[in-house]
Parts: C-alpha cells; sequence; structure tokens
C-alpha cells in the first residue's frame, strides 16, 4: 500500500509521540517509507502550545474538538451536572482551533477538523428544541475557504431515509428522528386525495429504524411520517 495515513491519539507531549514513532519503525512501520505518513490528533491543549515541536515529528493533524473543548474547559460533557457547559464554539476553544490551523498551515503540514457539530447563538441546538440529524460533518483536510449548508428541525420532526423495494409486495425505508419519540408511518396512493392510511406505528429506539409496507402492491405510493 502507498495511501496509508495513521492517526495517533491522544499524544500529550512531542517526546511521547517521538516514541511511538520509534516503536512504528520497530515494527516495520517507517515514516515515509511508500509514502506512509502519520499524522496525531490535536485533541490536547498541550498541541496546540507546542504545535510547532509537533509539526516537527508528523505529517499532519487532525483537530478532535469534542476532547480538545472539554480539556481546555475542564469539562466531562459525559457529567449531568456540568455537560451543559460543553461548547465548541467557546471562545477559548475556538481560539485554540484557530490557532492550531493557522499555525499548521504556516508550517506546511495538513491541518483540520472532523466531528464537526453546530451551535445555536450561545447555546446548543437542543437547548433551542432543534435537532441536526445528520451531524457530525466530516470536514476536508486541509481545508480553506468552506461553505456548509444545513437544516435544522424542531426536535422530533421524523425524515425518511434509503427508500427501496424490498420485493415484489414489500417496500422499506428507515426512519431518523428523536429516539423516544412515537410516530405513524402513513401510505397514500394519491396525493390529489386525503386518503391517508396508517400501516406502522412505533416508537423510535434508533435512528435509521427500519419501516416496511408489506402491501406495496400498487404503483405509485406515497409515504409520510407523523409525529404522535
Amino acid at each position: 500500500l502507498t495511501n496509508v495515513k495513521l492517526m495517533i491519539p491522544f499524544c500529550r507531549t512531542v517526546e511521547e509521540g517521538k516514541k511511538v514513532i520509534d516503536t512504528m519503525h520497530e515494527y516495520g512501520l517507517t515514516q515515509g517509507d511508500n509514502g506512509l505518513e502519520i499524522y496525531v490528533m490535536a485533541e490536547i491543549p498541550s498541541n496546540v502550545m507546542q504545535a510547532e515541536e509537533f509539526a516537527g515529528e508528523f505529517d499532519g493533524f487532525s483537530i478532535g474538538s469534542n476532547d480538545l473543548t472539554q480539556l481546555t474547559l475542564g469539562i466531562d460533557r459525559d457529567s449531568a451536572l456540568i455537560a451543559n457547559l460543553f461548547s465548541d464554539g467557546n471562545n477559548y476553544v475556538s481560539q485554540n482551533i484557530s490557532t492550531d490551523l493557522a499555525g499548521n498551515y504556516s508550517l506546511g503540514v495538513a491541518a483540520g477538523l472532523w466531528n464537526v457539530r453546530f451551535s445555536y447563538g450561545s447555546g446548543d441546538l437542543a437547548s433551542h428544541s432543534l435537532v441536526d440529524l445528520f451531524q457530525p460533518y466530516t470536514v476536508t483536510i486541509p481545508p480553506t475557504n468552506i461553505t456548509l449548508n444545513i437544516t435544522v428541525y424542531t426536535n422530533g420532526t421524523p425524515l425518511i431515509s434509503q427508500p427501496q423495494r424490498q420485493s415484489v409486495t414489500q417496500f422499506g425505508f428507515n426512519v431518523v428522528g428523536s429516539v423516544g419519540v412515537n410516530y405513524s408511518a402513513q401510505v397514500s396512493t394519491n396525493l390529489a386525495r386525503t386518503n391517508w392510511a396508517t400501516f406502522s406505528t412505533f416508537t423510535l429506539t434508533s435512528n435509521n429504524f427500519p419501516i416496511v409496507d408489506t402491501h406495496a402492491t400498487n404503483s405509485p405510493r406515497f409515504y409520510r411520517l407523523l409525529k404522535n
């Protein structure tokens, strides 16, 4: 293989990074051989403060905004007591991300951001009863000027995804929505009429929840989801 890039997570110090690279070399994974590149996750404040030193050892960076946010603010986002304080839009977190990106571009190494999520004003989307059903987003490394259009929905709004005919009599699709909410799946054979018929009522236990219409013998058929 000549297109492999390895990512080293949670590398606290430059010395620790050197040790990892040396250990990989002992097992035949030598940086630069056959185009092998070794990246490091920039997810600890020390990665930002010593970006130039890390850039001297690694071929690129990928910014882990979740851990960088937790370690910059001293927050455990899984703790119900302080989870509301977690925000990767915080000024100090944003400064760390922008500093790392700007510094690494000037050093000529690749840098980028993954697991990108969006906030609404001073709070997260959930605090405004909104949901982004398709986050997180992947950002190409390295980004330049990126415009990403997103659609947010009122909490509980269902969406149909991955529709496909499964047999002569069956047509299926997946449901994306809010876990724990009860929905009805309805079908109609004529949009000019109001003859919507419910063929499934369910509580969403996970996203990409499969639904099958077992009487899909006539065409066309139209589907919609209703929040109960």
